[in-house]
């Protein structure tokens, strides 16, 4: 899990890095072409409404268009314009039309015809027109559009057309959509990436539901951003586009509430619920009607600006709240402030687009930038916030292993304790079927050393021989001191040959000690006994079973030797 949360940390920063050397890039592919004819200061020939204007500016026609062009209305632009386009591979006009039916004239020629047509229940037209056009200088080219309005409160864009080669004009469009474009698509991998590792972690992440509902936030909030930004449309059709931006929109302002309640308990689990539940639901039947071509999905558009305006106010709320009560931790502080600047910018954002005000392309095109900007605010605290998390599990696993390791580790031996071999005998109840053999050893003469020597001579006997012990079965099984002078090994597919041949090598070992140190009793009694003998039996009656033996070897041991240092 550490490992997956700094990939995707570090796979972040390579997509940043990226991102900005793509940008320089189409900056200075853009600046060496030399084909692209921006008409945004030329003047127009109007006819609206019976009306006719000449030589009107772009932001004349704007003023024009507010006031007086509305549903099914259709208004004629008309200019002149010279070019050479016999020398290029792809000559293109370019037209955004977002809402709109358009159809393209050269001079007396129908250059395009919108098939998407208008209708009285459902808007189409998202999106940018790219058109080919003929291979030949032109020379006082008359170029003529017919605009058809398809609603009166949509964002009606009036903008100057582009013409030049495709390929300059898809990377002049791409360098203007940017940063909204970055952060689409990084949205969308990071947030899939963590849905991902929380169906796949979900069992050991701690804060499951805070990742779970950023994920899905995050994927939202990068298919709003792809859609809003309409260099979408040249890789999808315009109706795709458009219930995108909703759909995706609706969704996100819809899960926010339950992500912020995540983050920090808001206590109020059934209004909670009640929202969430009541908005998704109108959701999907607004994509449902929408689909059958009866209601404009876009239609419920003030109705979720309203619920955006609670959640902010919510989540301001919690912002000052942690701040000035200090409650929650400074990540969870950090991630609120990141979600404001967010959420404040996409308030805006969108009240602009409703309220129409906007009709400058520059300025839509700078506010998507600064919306932009703050969802890289928000993801970047999302990264600092999930290193965040990755270094403090790692300090939390630490210091639970530690725990783990003085639970069930003998502090003398270093050898696992007799909590650890309780354990161990569950899980070999747990598999019945597998053979296993238990040894139990009683270390010899133990009280006598205590009392002739002291306790120190008595500890070093018993980490002399749990390190022997250790270095003669450690690598096959189990090692553990039962307590006081008592051990026992478990061993797995080990033959009684094997078994017998390790039993003599850890005699040997105890009798050049006890050659070498002649005052002190380095022999051990063992007994062992195989679950194949007792099949039907716990691992704790196998155990008793070898605790039998062990006491029968240890007799027999006192009546051939009995010697002071073994009574």
């Amino acid at each position: 899990m550490k490992k997956s949360l700094l990939s995707i940390t570090l796979t972040s920063l390579i997509f940043i890095a990226f991102a900005v050397i793509a940008y320089f890039a189409l900056e200075n592919s853009l600046n060496e072409s030399s084909t692209l004819l921006i008409t945004e200061d030329r003047e127009w020939d109007l006819q609206l409404n019976d009306n006719s204007y000449a030589h009107l500016s772009n932001s004349e026609i704007i003023a024009l268009v507010r006031t007086s062009f509305h549903k099914n209305m259709t208004m004629t632009l008309s200019t002149s314009f010279s070019y050479d386009a016999s020398a290029m591979d792809f000559p293109t006009l370019f037209y955004p039309a977002n809402h709109v039916d358009l159809a393209v004239y050269l001079d007396d020629m129908l250059l395009f015809d919108s098939t998407e047509k208008v209708s009285n229940t459902c808007t189409y037209g998202f999106g940018f027109y790219t058109i080919a056009l003929p291979k030949q200088n032109y020379e006082n080219a008359v170029l003529t559009f017919e605009i058809t309005a398809s609603d009166d409160y949509h964002y009606n864009s009036v903008e100057p057309p582009l013409v030049g080669e495709y390929t300059d004009i898809l990377f002049f469009q791409t360098r203007k959509q940017i940063a909204p474009l970055a952060v689409g698509i990084y949205m969308i991998v990071f947030g899939v990436a963590l849905i991902i590792l929380c169906l796949i972690f979900y069992k050991i992440f701690s804060m499951l539901r805070e990742l779970l509902y950023s994920g899905i936030l995050m994927t939202l909030l990068g298919l709003w951003c792809l859609s809003s930004c309409g260099i979408s449309a040249f890789f999808l059709s315009p109706s795709l586009v458009y219930l995108l931006k909703y759909a995706s929109l609706y969704c996100a302002i819809t899960i926010f509430l339950p992500y912020l309640n995540s983050i920090h308990s808001i206590n109020r689990p059934k209004l909670i619920f009640g929202m969430t539940t009541t908005f998704l639901s109108l959701t999907l039947v607004a994509i449902f009607l929408h689909l059958n071509t009866t209601f404009n999905i876009d239609r419920l558009f003030p109705l979720y600006m309203f619920y955006t305006i609670f959640d902010l106010i919510l989540l301001i709320y919690l912002d000052v709240h942690c701040i000035f009560q200090k409650e929650g931790s400074k990540s969870v502080l950090y991630t609120f402030l990141s979600i404001s600047i967010f959420a404040v910018f996409i308030v805006l954002d969108n009240v602009i687009l409703f309220q129409d005000i906007n009709f400058i392309p520059s300025k839509y095109f700078l506010l998507q930038t600064i919306t932009a900007i703050g969802a890289f605010v928000f993801i970047v605290v999302q990264l600092l916030n999930f290193l965040l998390f990755t270094i403090e599990n790692e300090k939390l696993e630490s210091k639970n292993h530690h725990l783990n390791v003085l639970a069930y580790t003998d502090a003398m031996t270093n050898l696992a304790n007799r909590a650890f071999v309780d354990a161990k005998m569950s899980e070999l109840d747990a598999n019945p079927s597998e053979d296993y053999c238990i040894i139990s050893l009683d270390l010899n003469g133990l009280k006598e050393v205590n009392d002739t020597y002291g306790h120190d001579a008595g500890d070093k006997l018993l980490i002399t021989f749990a390190y022997i012990l250790n270095d003669t079965f450690g690598d096959l099984g189990l090692t553990a001191r039962n307590g006081g002078d008592e051990f026992v090994v478990i061993l797995h597919d080990i033959t009684i040959e094997k078994l017998d041949t390790l039993l003599l090598m850890l005699n040997i070992r105890l009798a050049h000690l006890d050659a070498n140190e002649p005052l002190v009793n380095h022999s051990v009694a063992f007994g062992y006994a195989f679950h194949h003998e007792f099949p039907d039996e716990s691992a704790h009656t196998i155990l008793m079973a070898a605790d039998k033996r062990m006491y029968k070897t240890k007799n027999r041991q006192k009546k051939s030797n009995p010697t002071p240092k073994d009574r």
